[in-house]
């Protein structure tokens, strides 16, 4: 019965993987497109870095994934190992994972951090619904392979599902058991509990579909969704919805629709601000060919005071020694040299405009989708 499930994660990985690495839970400890003589962690973050991504705080950094077989099945620790690491090779070519295989419980199993960046072109990984089906299947697919009991878990969902509409169970989402972690049950009420919840979907969300998402990871439902009213129902007493304005002057529609566009705005701003950054990095680099081209005194590159100066004398030196003629193709060469730079600091300026249309389009959109009513209901999501 091959169970694998994961979730991506927006913190850095330092402290996943030295839990799954950690030598008192985990019997055997590999990793894929790493060097297990040096910091996992570390090399993750050097890759993102490398790529100029996983600096923002809302960006998924790493993906956590487990897998375990049937009890019944009696799968040994290295051949658990075995179908782990072949897990990692057919769903994440080309990403750095760290592979570890536990036996500290009754039931053998893996974990698998895998780097959200690839190492190999810098592209994010990415899982939808359809994606995370398709895993699931490979894993029956190769735990068939190795005689392991197969899992139906497209059935097992449907039940489950079908357990919760009827009221026998409740969902408890790993967000959900963070928010009773977090949130002193004994001391405050579920109104209380509700504003906390609510609070942090105001700081983070952008729009009423993440503020609704959001709220679902931890259980907390919104009957009532429009652009004059909310409601909301605690997972604990799912037969009572309260209203937003209940609640408090900060939990009324006009508020957190206000909260979610200054969140929106905010966004915007730092997308302009880091486009202006890339176009301004780009326009040095054109302004510094440009300038050694002629190779006066504001010569500029990466180096030491001293090695600057030198460099500097062996180009006068140089161009004293030339005859005319030399200079006259010198000159040239760097009208030639300009005015490419020029042509690619236009094309940079081009492309920053094209971003910022972009960005406003998608800015207009939102605020379109924000003044109708929204009464979808939003399922988890990896």
């Amino acid at each position: 019965m091959p169970l694998f499930k994961g979730k991506g994660c927006k913190s850095t990985p330092g402290k996943a993987i030295a839990y799954i690495t950690d030598e008192n839970k985990a019997e055997i400890v590999s990793s894929q497109n790493l060097d297990d003589n040096q910091d996992y962690a570390q090399q993750f973050r050097e890759t993102a870095e490398l790529y100029g991504k996983g600096e923002k705080f809302d960006e998924r950094k790493y993906y956590h994934f487990k897998l375990s077989c049937d009890r019944a099945d009696e799968v040994s620790a290295e051949a658990h190992h075995e179908f782990a690491e072949a897990m990692a090779a057919r769903c994440f070519p080309g990403f750095e994972c760290v592979i570890a295989t536990h036996t500290d419980t009754e039931t053998v199993h893996s974990h698998i951090i895998v780097n959200a960046i690839s190492f190999e072109n810098g592209r994010k990984l990415h899982c939808n619904i359809r994606e995370y089906g398709q895993m699931k299947d490979l894993a029956n697919r190769l735990g068939a392979e190795r005689g392991f009991t197969e899992l139906n878990w497209r059935q097992a969902t449907q039940e489950r599902r079908q357990r919760i509409a009827q009221g026998e169970i409740k969902p408890v989402l790993q967000a959900e058991k963070y928010m009773q972690q977090s949130v002193n049950w004994e001391r405050r009420s579920w109104k209380e509990q509700l504003r906390v919840v609510i609070d942090e979907a105001k700081n983070i969300c952008c729009n009423r579909r993440e503020f609704t998402g959001y709220l679902q990871s931890y259980g907390v439902q919104m009957p009532r969704n429009t652009e004059k009213s909310v409601s909301f129902i605690h997972p604990a007493v799912s037969k009572k919805s309260v209203r937003g304005n209940v609640l408090g002057e900060k939990y009324t529609a006009q508020a957190i629709d206000a909260a979610l566009q200054q969140n929106l705005e905010r966004s915007l701003e730092h997308a302009r601000y880091d486009v202006a950054q890339n176009t301004d990095r780009q326009r040095g680099i054109a302004a510094d060919s440009r300038t050694e081209a002629v190779g006066n005194r504001e010569y500029v590159a990466e180096s030491s005071v001293g090695a600057v100066e030198r460099t500097m004398r062996g180009i006068a030196e140089g161009v004293f020694r030339r005859t005319s003629d030399g200079r006259a193709a010198m000159a040239r060469q760097a009208a030639a040299e300009q005015r490419a730079a020029e042509e690619a600091a236009r094309r940079a300026e081009q492309e920053r405009q094209r971003e910022l249309e972009q960005l406003e389009q998608e800015h207009r959109e939102i605020e379109k989708r924000q003044r109708k009513s929204l009464t979808h209901d939003f399922g988890p999501t990896l």
